[in-house]
């Protein structure tokens, strides 16, 4: 077999194992709806409580932690943090926790700036006047819809949880209220703000996936040439052997 035509097939076959296994580009992001599970596919996590920045606290753009909030309402409104305990229609047992409020035609919402970018993060949502309405949250370019629990007749209730992680390392965060004409005086609630790293996996990287294909099939390749090429041993005479 000539030269070119021994590599055409080796080349195909290299492309046809790129195409394979090679995956189109793609951010894959992975959501949590409880703190444990995003606990477990997280490192390296800080968090943002607000508890020690003081009721009332409120600016265009508010740092807490390195984190920048940002919050946005039409009659220029910004954000605020407050205290949530005590309110039978809003309490959600977090105490402190940073609101804005629906107050115009544009719609609310919070804009999360992490002080590097990250591959892991979570947090607690709830709204009040009225409870139980959805967010939208953008992380990575990417929307999601997340329910929250309706506050309770009596007593504490139960924020919800909502983390993600992603392959692509992201370093803002946007939380947004829908329907503003219907919910006028809606405060939307985050607290609890965590951002880390996504844990590490042990499923190897395409690149790594071909190397190692295209290792075996040239071996293998090349096997078969030398096997080709090997001269053949004379044949043996017919009788017996003559002594020397």
């Amino acid at each position: 077999m000539s030269r070119s035509k021994f590599h055409a097939p080796i080349l195909f076959v290299l492309l046809a194992l790129a195409v394979a296994i090679t995956p189109a580009y793609s951010t894959t992001i992975t959501t949590y709806s409880s703190l444990a599970s995003w606990q477990a596919a997280a490192s390296g996590i800080s968090t943002i409580d607000f508890t020690s920045t003081a009721v009332g606290t409120t600016g265009g753009t508010l740092t807490v932690g390195g984190v920048q909030f940002m919050g946005y309402t039409s009659n220029g409104t910004s954000e605020s943090v407050y205290n949530t305990t005590g309110f039978s229609y809003g309490d959600f047992g977090t105490g402190n926790a940073l609101y804005t409020i629906i107050a115009g035609t544009t719609l609310p919402y919070i804009h999360i700036v992490l002080p590097s970018a990250v591959t892991a993060a979570g947090m607690n949502l709830w709204t009040r006047s009225s409870a139980g309405l959805s967010f939208t949250v953008t992380v990575a370019g990417t929307p999601f819809t997340v329910a929250t629990n309706s506050a309770p007749a009596s007593g504490v209730g139960t924020p919800t949880y909502f983390g993600v992680t992603s392959d692509t390392p992201f370093t803002t965060i946007d939380l947004s209220l829908p329907a503003w004409n219907t919910n006028i005086g809606t405060y939307q609630f985050v607290d609890n703000v965590s951002y880390g790293s996504a844990a590490a996996t042990d499923t190897p990287e395409a690149a790594t996936c071909l190397l190692i294909g295209s290792g075996l099939i040239g071996l293998v390749l090349l096997r078969r040439r030398l096997s080709r090429n090997k001269p053949e041993a004379p044949p043996i005479p017919d009788g017996p052997l003559a002594l020397a």
